[in-house]
């Protein structure tokens, strides 16, 4: 089986970490599977070149995981091109958010931050940081919420996660 993980809003903190704890093992427990993940420009533990059934490919870092605008045009051209070209047979978007237009092929969403689903983070930001920031956290609500319907398996980090996605989609695996 051939597995894309997107991995393009991986920088730092807690999303590098799962990343490369992720590549650490998962090529050893499914050896029969390749895996290609797409990074941007971030360094990565040189072991993790070494596994022979892992591609890391770096993209652009014109397609900044901090500008939600050029992260999905990239999500919803480059990603889905690279799924076809690749012959994938599963996507896992590692942080939230999913192209737009179905991949084609099963998809999974990792459900990393739960800021944007949580109505007290949403007032916060807006009574604090303004209007701007208020509509990002908004656009990235909305998009996490449409991921955790188009995917076909949404995996949560803790159970407090998982009761707060049951809120807003109940029906959601």
């Amino acid at each position: 089986m051939k597995i894309l993980i997107n991995a393009v809003s991986a920088v730092a903190g807690g999303g590098m970490t799962y990343l490369i704890n992720l590549l650490k093992y998962l090529p050893d427990i499914m050896p029969e599977d390749e895996f290609l993940v797409t990074i941007q420009g971030i360094d990565l533990p040189d072991e993790l070149y070494e596994k022979p059934n892992l591609i890391i490919r770096k993209i652009s870092n014109k397609t900044s995981s901090e500008n939600l605008i050029k992260r999905y045009w990239w999500e919803n051209t480059g990603l889905l091109k690279l799924c076809k070209l690749w012959k994938a047979d599963i996507l896992y978007c590692i942080a939230n958010m999913t192209p737009l237009v179905p991949a084609g092929i099963s998809t999974y969403t990792m459900l990393q931050n739960v800021a944007p689903i949580t109505p007290q983070t949403l007032n916060e930001v807006l009574k604090i940081e303004g209007i701007k920031p208020f509509l990002r956290m908004l656009a990235n609500s909305i998009l996490t919420l449409y991921a955790g319907i188009i995917s076909n398996k949404v995996l949560v980090l803790s159970e407090s996660s998982n009761s707060l996605l049951q809120k807003w989609l109940p029906n959601c695996n």
